[in-house]
């Protein structure tokens, strides 16, 4: 916090930001390369993989890379923005937010709309000391489901159905296997 700016650096996970207007304060999420400015807003920021995630629940923020700040976006309450730096240039997508799954942390739980095995046992990972591993010729189908978020064994048995794989225990950890 300084005299002129209200600024968080987010360096993995996420967090929701429910931030009070201050025009003379903006408030700034650094996301890696990615930087978020809000001024009386709602909103939540993720980052994981080289990306960021942005999704805005009330009033609007500008979302924008160090690597191109002219190329901003701006997002208002309902949308959603995934930013990464490719080869020194920003690629931004814009969509309708989906605040009920991106959210749904917040409650401890994960919705779960056509992610593949892979990337839902990554989201399981980061909630639990346990970890999960899916076989690579299972790790790009795709799953529909709510789960809580420490719930690994009740999610491997429902991917375990669902796939006709079989679940192997390596001390705590899970691998589901073909």
């Amino acid at each position: 916090m300084t005299p002129e700016q209200r600024s968080v650096a987010l360096d993995d996970g996420e967090a929701w930001f429910a931030v009070a207007t201050d025009h003379a304060r903006p408030f700034v999420v650094s996301a890696g390369d990615v930087r978020v400015r809000a001024v009386g807003t709602a909103f939540a920021v993720r980052r994981y993989l080289g990306r960021a995630e942005v999704t805005v629940t009330e009033g609007r923020v500008r979302v924008w890379s160090v690597a191109a700040p002219e190329r901003f976006v701006m997002l208002s309450a309902g949308k959603q923005a995934s930013v990464a730096d490719v080869s020194g240039t920003a690629e931004t997508v814009v969509a309708n937010a989906k605040p009920a799954e991106s959210l749904a942390w917040r409650q401890g739980e994960i919705i779960l709309d056509g992610m593949t095995f892979g990337d839902a046992a990554a989201e399981f990972n980061r909630y639990n000391r346990r970890q999960l591993s899916v076989d690579t010729q299972l790790a790009d189908r795709r799953i529909v489901g709510w789960f809580r978020t420490d719930d690994l064994d009740g999610f491997a048995r429902a991917a375990a159905i669902m796939t006709g794989a079989k679940i192997e225990r390596d001390g705590t950890d899970l691998r589901i296997v073909k």
